[in-house]
């Protein structure tokens, strides 16, 4: 008999079809307990996840590999985190053994940019995938947070375009057009105009106005509804209104930025300690984490807008026991955002309802507290008033449910059958269905007289009163007959027919009548989901605030002021990370004042550790602060708006794009260059030292020329090329400062606060010893030290020289000396010989000519 192939199985057939339908993704099909995975899905899956790959058929060899259904969600984590699309393809029925295949469908594909499964995201971080429709000039850019409902828009020039990704920092980027990158996904115009707008991508659509939203932007934005169409099958996520980002509004602020003032996470290490956020961070929801490190990466720039959100810090610092009332309740309200995706796209229940109607009942009680204060800030006060049917509504939803749902909701049990009276009739049946059957068989037996009288059950024939044939005279005429066995029969009654149905119908009816109690809930949230979005919105902002105020008030800080005048000036202010790693008792604050019109190139020098750059990161930060609205670490600040923070600092290479450190150095260079402007805020550390002496200063002097007289930025510039500080002779707007520091007997003290003047000395011999660099090392040191300080002393005096010492002015001294002793010799050697003919001496004054010139060559440098 000829082997059937395997491919033609129902089964597999199946698979094969789904498939087809996402080629792109590892297809997750459904089996029993199980999600198989085939082929080149099986292989690569049990690669990236470490499964056993095994064999379903083992003369077709067809790869296999599974993970148990109720862990997936922790291996379906494992390979988004690796960028790789996961497709579910579940069973929509019990197994039937008359069936040839289970009928199974395609319920959702998750990406890493579209995922809402709780288990696959990040808490405090927005989860974005970005859209992208360009022309020649330009790019119109959308992006959203699916778990979040978050969706806005720009436009943005395409030269700018990948600096303005990384701001964001999508996930996943989908971008209509040909491929011609691997890390994104490509959408071609043909899929794209053929597209048809599901039911409620459409409804959406309808609820914006697109006369204010430009064709290309439109184009963006409906690129990621024709994505969530592709992925959620008809299960269109809870969006917001398409919010226009304000490119004016905010601060230019790039991902370099970032990293160089270690806002997320620190330059060595990668770690969350030691960063600005886990400094400051004081939220105590999910919502406000989220709102607060998007604010960090996008501070205003508008004067009215920072100074509207500093207020509401003061609101929170000045009303000390409101302030502790609202952390201490807010505590109790989770993710609303997510909870309402889940809830909405059916991948959250009863319990995650309950959550949702608890943390909005809470909410209600912090909103009435905060709106009842006087003199409320308007940004607090302007969100939409909290409709007091929520509260009622809210209350209705957790009277529906039990405390404590099962996790498989899906099999009933979650609702509170006191409150539903047919559900409580159907519970006790299924609850008592032995007592019914027991109490109908003791009626039977009393109206009928037979005392053998019984009962049973079979899976084949269902309920049944069995009654042996000697007594069939007795049998009521309202029995029929069922079946016949040797030595009895078995009837039924209508009574036991009805009880029999309840009976066995008992556990479906009450899953049908939970289940349709659950989706009017999912319905009358899904109508409420604007005021629930909005009101998240309102507990992320309050989140933030309160926390700021908390910060300000345990940690010390002040209300900046925040002026349209150019300058910075800060009292005594600290770093916030050092601050809190060293202890504020350790710690030595400082004062700065630059950005004014004699210093708006303010020229730092000093020694390794002594503190330039901390005090430059420090006014960074104390400005990124204050233009997100928080108070600062400092006695006292004055902040001149900035539309823009700029770093280059440190030493970075990118070996995987074949750059080298200096060429990492210069690129971020040119980008401050080209983007900064004369309100900018820029901090320099160390320009130009990857390269040769010479090549250094001379690109160290051009770039601060270009600052000061093309870009005319804020900029703070730290070095070691100390001939840089001749600049303040040159430009009115330049001024020096120096990092102080104190010698005594042999030792270096750092003072770790800054003065003004250049500085004379760079003190590496010092720090090196300080390092422990070996003593025989650090005594070479300072013997090339001294020797190259006396040739310049000596240049100086003999020429009047004004060069700040430095290893350039070394080196420009060691040149020139060594030309003047040439020349001296030359001349020498020029009166011998011209005092002296070869014809005219003896052989014994030719011995002496030889030893007067062989010294003069040997003449030691004085």
């Amino acid at each position: 008999m000829a082997q059937t192939n395997p491919l033609d199985s129902p089964m597999m057939q199946q698979y094969l079809a789904f498939k087809e339908q996402c080629e792109d993704a590892i297809l997750f099909f459904r089996m029993g307990d199980f999600y198989e995975m085939f082929f080149e899905d099986a292989v690569k899956a049990s690669e990236i996840l470490g499964i056993t790959l095994t064999s379903r058929h083992k003369d077709a060899e067809i790869p296999m590999a599974g993970v148990p259904h109720h862990s997936a969600d922790k291996y379906i984590k494992t390979l988004l985190d690796e960028g790789i699309k996961v497709a579910i393809a579940e069973q929509i029925e019990k197994p039937d053994k008359t069936k040839k295949a289970v009928a199974r469908k395609v319920i959702r594909i998750l990406t890493p940019g579209t995922v809402i499964e709780e288990s696959s995201l990040e808490e405090a971080k927005s989860n974005y995938f970005l859209t992208v429709a360009s022309t020649d000039k330009e790019c119109a850019v959308s992006w959203c947070d699916v778990s979040c409902g978050e969706l806005l828009y720009a436009t943005v020039e395409k030269a700018k375009i990948n600096e303005f990704i990384q701001r964001i920092s999508p996930r996943e980027i989908v971008e209509l057009g040909e491929p011609h990158s691997e890390e994104r996904y490509f959408v071609s115009e043909e899929d794209y105009d053929i597209w048809i707008p599901s039911s409620s991508s459409a409804k959406f659509m309808e609820t914006w106005d697109e006369k204010l939203i430009s064709k290309l932007e439109t184009k963006a934005l409906y690129l990621i509804l024709f994505y969530l169409d592709k992925l959620y099958f008809g299960d269109f996520p809870p969006l917001k209104l398409p919010k226009l980002y304000r490119n004016k509004e905010f601060a230019s602020f790039d991902s370099t930025t970032a990293s160089n003032l270690e806002i997320e996470e620190t330059l060595i290490g990668g770690k969350r300690k030691g960063s600005l956020i886990w400094a400051i961070d004081r939220t105590v929801t999910s919502m406000g984490r989220r709102l607060l490190r998007n604010s960090l990466k996008n501070p205003y720039s508008n004067e009215n807008i920072i100074k509207s959100r500093i207020a509401v810090t003061s609101f929170f610092y000045e009303n000390e026991s409101l302030r502790k009332n609202v952390i201490s309740e807010m505590k109790k309200v989770k993710d609303i955002e997510r909870l309402l995706a889940r809830i909405s796209v059916k991948r959250g229940g009863p319990t995650e309802i309950i959550t949702l109607a608890s943390s909005l009942k809470t909410l209600y009680t912090i909103y009435k507290k905060v709106l009842e204060e006087p003199e409320i800030p308007l940004l607090l006060s302007d969100f939409p008033v909290y409709e007091e049917r929520i509260l009622s509504i809210t209350e209705e939803w957790l009277n529906k449910f039990v405390e404590e749902p099962p996790i498989n909701y899906k099999e009933g049990g979650f609702i509170n059958r006191e409150k539903y009276k047919e559900i409580e009739e159907l519970r006790y049946i299924l609850d008592h269905s032995r007592d019914l059957i027991l109490k109908l068989e003791e009626e039977e037996k009393e109206k009928t007289g037979i005392p053998k009288l019984k009962v049973g059950y079979t899976r084949v024939f269902g309920y049944y009163i069995e009654i042996s044939k000697r007594f069939s005279d007795k049998v009521p005429e309202e029995y029929i007959r069922k079946q016949t066995t040797v030595n009895a029969e078995r009837y039924f009654t209508a009574k036991l027919k009805e009880l029999e149905e309840k009976i066995l119908n008992a556990k479906e009816l009450i899953i049908e009548k939970e289940m349709n109690i659950l989706e009017e809930c999912v319905k009358e949230i899904e109508n409420m989901k604007e005021t629930i979005q909005k009101l998240s919105e309102w507990a992320a902002f309050v989140d933030m605030f309160s926390s700021f105020a908390d910060l300000a008030a345990e940690e010390n800080f002040v209300m900046p002021t925040i002026k349209t005048e150019e300058g910075i000036k800060i009292i005594n202010g600290r770093h916030p990370v050092i601050e809190k790693v060293i202890t504020r008792s350790r710690y030595v604050p400082a004062s700065i004042s630059v950005g004014f019109e004699n210093s708006k190139l303010s020229i730092i020098t000093g020694p390794n550790m002594g503190g330039k750059s901390t005090i430059m990161r420090m006014t960074a930060i104390i400005v990124l602060l204050a233009q997100i609205g928080s108070f600062v670490p400092a006695d006292e600040a004055e902040i001149g708006v900035v539309d823009g923070i700029f770093t280059r600092v440190g030493a970075s290479d990118n070996l995987s794009k074949g750059e080298s450190t200096f060429l990492v150095e210069m690129k971020e260079s040119a980008f401050i260059l080209n983007n900064a402007t004369e309100k900018s805020l820029i901090v320099l550390d160390e320009i130009g030292r990857g390269t040769g002496t010479y090549d250094g200063i001379s690109i160290a002097r051009g770039m601060a020329e270009y600052l000061i007289e093309k870009v005319k930025a804020i900029t703070l510039f730290a070095t070691h090329y100390h001939i840089l500080t001749e600049l303040a002779a040159d430009y009115d707007s330049v001024k020096n400062f120096h990092m102080r520091v104190r010698e005594t007997g042999g030792d270096l003290h750092f003072l770790y606060q800054i003065s003004e003047g250049g500085s004379s000395r760079s003190f590496g011999v010092e720090v090196a010893k300080l390092a422990g660099v070996p003593k025989e090392i650090i005594r070479k040191a300072e013997k090339y030290l001294k020797s190259m300080e006396r040739v310049d002393r000596k240049l100086r005096f003999e020429e009047g020289h004004s060069m700040q010492l430095d290893i350039f002015s070394m080196q420009m001294a060691e040149e020139e000396r060594n030309k003047k002793e040439n020349d001296q010799r030359i001349c020498k050697l020029n009166d011998i010989l011209k005092q002296n003919s070869p014809d005219d001496i003896t052989p014994r004054q030719a011995f002496e000519l030889y030893c007067k010139i062989s010294d003069i060559m040997k003449e030691e440098k004085s």
